[in-house]
C-alpha cells in the first residue's frame, strides 16, 4: 500500500433507546412560555471525535436539545449547545 494513501474506515453503530413520557415525568417551562412541558434527560458520553446523529420518532412533536455537562430545568438555556424543533 502506498504510504501516502490513508485508508478511511467508517463504523456505523446504532444504539436504540426506548422510553415514554408519562404524567409522572418531570416538567419544565421554556423561556417566555407559561406552559409546562414533560421532559426526559439522557446522558451521553462521547469517547471519540466524529459525526454523531440522534434521531427520534413519536406521534407527538419532539423537541431536541443538546447540552454541555447537564440540563437544569430551572435554567433551560444554560449549557445549551444546540436545539432542534
Amino acid at each position: 500500500m502506498n504510504k501516502y494513501v490513508k485508508e478511511m474506515y467508517r463504523l456505523d453503530l446504532q444504539r436504540i433507546y426506548e422510553s415514554e413520557l408519562t404524567e409522572k415525568s418531570p416538567i419544565y417551562s421554556r423561556e417566555r412560555s407559561k406552559e409546562s412541558f414533560h421532559y426526559e434527560s439522557i446522558e451521553l458520553t462521547v469517547e471519540e471525535n466524529g459525526f454523531y446523529s440522534l434521531n427520534g420518532s413519536s406521534i407527538i412533536r419532539l423537541y431536541g436539545y443538546l447540552y454541555q455537562d447537564q440540563f437544569d430545568p430551572s435554567y433551560p438555556h444554560e449549557n445549551l449547545l444546540t436545539q432542534s424543533n
